[in-house]
């Protein structure tokens, strides 16, 4: 079941950054690192408090993690307007809506937006919230779009119209829940600090997160071969990670696994946003090389016609050459015929007395061979054919030539008569 790529920058070409893999995966180690070298990266207790730096870090974290997500949609659509690729305009709706909650969560977290709860347990509701939805719709969008490509190229109607009821139903349940948090006077506990799970409800998006990359992007990928589907295997990646040092390590807030949970989860949003440049990129380098192939087909394609031109050109050039030789060696033999014709009727002409009636039909053979001749040198006179030349006509004598020789082609029992004009009207003709 592998369905053709929508379009070329989706082709198996396009494979996400070796470099790009490796520096994800280190980064998603580096805590245990951290760790193991002593280094602590939480913000001490005795700190916190209005003068704590632990809340502006956070907000850092956050709202850069926002803007990445929100700086995806439209990148994505401009490649969805190019390709018509509905896995990266489906996955960027998914970022827009995690990052609106991100953002909520963050304003909650900051004490902008006002509520009945205290500030700490709202922002680990709020965190969990987030994460519970971009979990749920980073699984079941990339799900539909799977079931929805088997055994067609591309999703259809169908496809947008379920994932936008799937991502809206969810989104409005998320933030109902926030909003529901937000005015409650006593939340439910969400930390545990003495527990071996201090924050056990990041399991929920964590079983979420393993499930997607276990059994949903690994279709996602074959459906849709690129390096934005390969981003999003190794985004979620990045997300496991960022629920298990949340879930098991994160005891207080603003500690070191809450600030490094809070880094990877802007990772995990920064792989998606690399892998659909590298999509745009090969793209980009696809149509070039396209447009390359293309004129050199063009180049090729022209050569091709001209040489078949000049070679029409040279075939009709020789088969001229061989039609005037042989006019011309026709013409000669013509016009010797035509001249001993002329000679011997000038030798029956001398022979016959002044009075005598065959004095006219040999004028007529002599008029003849005249315009014989005159046709032959045509033949031989290379190039355009000369005007015809325009006189006057007397058509007496045209008739008169011509029942001359009609006469000689009489029976004895038919006899022509003339009746000629005595003053015709001038005619001009060639």
């Amino acid at each position: 079941m592998n369905s053709a790529p929508e379009t070329g920058a989706t082709a198996e070409g396009s494979r996400l950054p070796t470099s790009l893999v490796s520096a994800t995966l280190a980064i998603c180690a580096l805590p245990l690192a951290l760790r193991w070298f002593g280094v602590d990266l939480g913000t001490p207790v005795a700190q916190k408090g209005a003068t704590s730096l632990g809340p502006l870090v956070h907000s850092l974290l956050e709202w850069t993690g926002v803007c990445v997500a929100v700086f995806i949609v439209p990148l994505g659509l401009s490649h969805f307007t190019a390709g018509r690729d509905r896995v990266i305009n489906a996955i960027g709706l998914v970022l827009l809506a995690s990052g609106m909650l991100d953002a909520y969560h963050t304003l909650a977290a900051d004490g902008i937006i006002l509520g009945s709860s205290p500030n700490q347990e709202l922002i680990s509701v709020t965190w969990t919230l987030s994460r519970c939805f971009n979990a749920a719709a980073t699984l079941l969008i990339p799900t539909l779009l799977v079931f929805a490509r088997d055994g067609s190229s591309s999703p259809g109607p169908r496809f947008a119209s379920n994932a936008t009821l799937v991502l809206g139903a969810l989104a409005v349940a998320a933030v109902f829940a926030m909003w529901i948090a937000s005015v409650s006077t006593a939340l439910p506990q969400i930390r545990f600090p003495d527990a071996f799970i201090p924050r056990p409800y990041d399991l929920i998006p964590l079983a979420a997160f393993v499930t997607a990359a276990s059994f949903v992007y690994p279709r996602l990928i074959r459906c849709s071969p690129g390096a934005f589907s390969q981003a999003v295997l190794l985004s979620a990646v990045a997300s496991i990670a960022t629920q298990l040092y949340m879930a098991f390590g994160s005891r207080e807030l603003f500690d070191h696994y809450f600030y490094l949970a809070h880094g990877t989860k802007v990772v995990s949003y920064a792989v998606l946003l690399a892998g659909l440049s590298s999509e745009l990129a090969s793209r980009h380098r696809n149509d070039a090389q396209a447009r390359g192939d293309l004129k050199e087909e063009n180049a090729a394609l022209r050569d091709e016609i001209t040489h078949a031109r000049l070679e029409l050109e040279l075939r009709l050039a020789r088969t001229r050459a061989g039609a005037q030789l042989s006019t011309s060696d026709f013409a000669h033999d013509l016009n010797n015929l035509l001249t001993s014709i002329g000679v011997y009727a000038e030798l029956v002409a001398g022979g016959l007395p002044e009075e005598s009636p065959l004095r006219d039909e040999i004028e007529c053979i002599h008029r003849a061979r005249i315009q014989a001749a005159s046709l032959t040198q045509q033949l031989l006179s290379p190039g355009e054919p000369e005007r015809a030349q325009i006189e006057r006509v007397d058509l007496n004598q045209v008739i008169s030539d011509a029942a001359s020789l009609l006469r000689h082609l009489l029976t004895d029992e038919t006899r022509l008569e003339l009746q000629l004009a005595r003053d015709p009207q001038p005619v001009w003709a060639s």
